[in-house]
């Protein structure tokens, strides 16, 4: 009971700071999409989208071979951060060369290559920042991370909104990406020598590579499989057909954080529950997907059902043609919600490499879909190719746990949430020309939550066990 409460606590400062930050966020996208019109807004997209395709090379997989030695107890953390810290730099000045290359190879227009340029560099500081993120999370502290990250959001946003009112370019907005992203960096590395400080032992470039390869092309194949579709749209089709479909992925973008909060918060925990108690590691994989199917069930009910008044109220009626992708893409979220607690369950079981199997496969599905689909049915063929991609990753990252770790009891959790989804959504296609549309949302709502205590999905004394006892 009081480590379930812990853990809300963490998830609910997590859920907190990370739902806010990434408002703000999406807030500056909307001023790109709103005031400068979806060419331009496709332009900035794709841009980012490219840009942060190569920050996960970066990255390569290093923050988590960091939180797993930290959260496992490893005397030589220190010097694994100096390892870290040095092979990022190193890392960071090769990939943004490869990434200007690359954009002058693809003769992307000028406005797109500009943006790079400073996009790129963007996403080299968030490289750093999720590095000494894994500091704070291997050390149960999420306070700090959602606080750092909200105010970098907000500056982000107060910046973007500056220079729109002022009439400047696009390309400023971006420099004030670059800008504030510098400033928390500074800060926020400051804080974290408090909890661990790096030590230097030569360059260990290649052995560092080595002992995190397996979670690094893990890394790249998920942003492949997420934001590919976007450059090949930015390839085959107009800069305005990515504007249509990157207004719909934006919601995806922000709702995809809620299990990626959730894998942030329990992968300390399950890295140290092998070592100590491979039972209890099983029992909270079993939980955390039960709620996460939930969730996800939830919010495909509501995108399902309200995909043109969401549309509508966030980027006005110019952006119709989105509506039928956020529907498709909402069933791909929903395989999401369930595909990142068995991806964290496979790593933590240090089954890592059965985890970069089915992203290979998902990635190589997508591409192949993508390079069918899209010449022919353009922005619906892209979104189709997603929720097919996102079906097969969590198809084998299932099998792959069943197989090699435990016969884990989730799949009897599915049928429950699902009911309620299409309970929810019948629901409001029933009523849904007789109310108005806020109240549309509340009926979806209050109709799947009667279906999860109808069919026991969820009952009244579990959520009790969520809430502190009063002293």
């Amino acid at each position: 009971m009081q480590e379930r409460q812990s853990f809300v606590t963490s998830l609910a400062a997590l859920a907190g700071g990370g739902f806010v930050s990434r408002l703000f966020l999406i807030a500056t996208e909307l001023i790109v999409a709103r005031s400068y019109g979806a060419e331009a807004f496709g332009a900035y997209s794709t841009a980012l989208v490219f840009s942060t395709i190569f920050g996960f090379a970066i990255t390569f997989g290093m923050d988590t071979y960091l939180l797993r030695e930290i959260s496992q107890k490893n005397e030589e953390a220190s010097r694994i951060l100096g390892d870290v810290y040095l092979a990022k730099f190193t890392l960071g000045i090769v990939v943004y060369g490869i990434m200007i290359l690359t954009a002058v190879w693809l003769k992307y227009p000028s406005e797109v290559f500009q943006l790079i340029t400073i996009f790129g560099i963007y996403v080299v500081l968030l490289s750093f920042q999720e590095t000494i993120a894994a500091i704070f999370q291997s050390h149960q502290k999420m306070m700090p991370i959602a606080i750092f990250r909200l105010f970098q959001a907000i500056g982000i946003f107060a910046l973007a909104f500056s220079v729109n009112q002022l009439g400047h370019s696009t390309y400023l907005i971006a420099l004030g990406y670059l800008a504030v992203s510098l400033f928390i960096t500074m800060l926020w590395y400051r804080r974290s020598r408090r909890l661990l400080v790096a030590k230097l032992r030569g360059f260990r470039l290649l052995l560092t590579l080595k002992h995190c390869y397996i979670f690094g092309l893990s890394g790249v194949l998920f942003i492949l499989n997420y934001n590919f579709d976007t450059i090949m749209l930015s390839i085959m089709r107009t800069q305005e057909e990515v504007g249509y479909y990157s207004a719909a992925y934006k919601f995806v973008d922000i709702l995809f954080k809620v299990p990626a909060i959730v894998s942030f918060a329990i992968l300390p925990r399950l890295f140290a529950q092998y070592v100590t108690n491979k039972d209890r590691m099983f029992q909270t994989y079993e939980t955390v997907f039960r709620y996460l199917v939930i969730a996800g069930a939830l919010v495909t009910a509501l995108l399902l059902s309200h995909a043109l008044p969401i549309i509508n109220f966030v980027y006005g009626e110019g952006y119709h043609e989105a509506v039928q992708v956020l529907q498709i893409l909402s069933w791909s979220l929903l395989f999401t919600f369930m595909m990142a607690p068995t991806s964290d369950q496979l790593v933590s079981a240090n089954q890592q490499k059965y985890n970069l199997i089915g992203w290979v496969i998902a990635v190589l599905a997508n591409i192949s879909a993508n390079w069918f689909l899209i010449p022919h049915y353009g922005i619906i063929g892209a979104a189709w190719a997603t929720f097919m991609s996102q079906l097969i990753l969590y198809a084998l990252l299932s099998y792959f746990l069943r197989r090699y770790v435990h016969q884990a009891h989730v799949l009897r959790q599915i049928p429950k949430p699902f009911f309620c989804l299409f309970l929810a959504y019948m629901t409001t296609l029933m009523i849904d020309d007789l109310v108005p549309a806020a109240v549309a949302v509340i009926i979806t709502i209050a109709t799947f939550l009667v279906g999860l205590f109808m069919t026991r999905a969820i009952t009244i004394t579990e959520l009790r066990s969520f809430i502190p006892a009063r002293r």
